[in-house]
């Protein structure tokens, strides 16, 4: 499961990744910085809108949020509780 809905959306990581990198918009580990960080930076929002749209691809402002699903199995510590 993918942690942004957005990139699911867009058919996954390696599909995202792919089209971002052609696009000189990210490079190889770019995805991961995003994961580890929890945030998508403004430049490649706006690269993830466009495609989306080319697309024809509905998205939402949670879209480009860590998903709740993951980060309520985190507890303060940033562990996974069990």
């Amino acid at each position: 499961m993918e942690r942004y809905p957005i990139i699911a959306k867009l058919g996954g990581a390696r599909a995202v990744r792919e089209n971002l990198r052609e696009r000189m918009i990210i490079r190889r580990d770019t995805m991961n910085q995003w994961r580890r960080r929890g945030s998508i930076p403004g430049h490649a929002m706006r690269a993830l809108m466009e495609l989306a749209e080319e697309n024809g691809i509905p998205y939402k402002a949670a879209d480009f949020r860590v998903d709740t699903l993951v980060a309520a199995k985190r507890g303060a510590n940033g562990k996974e509780r069990h």
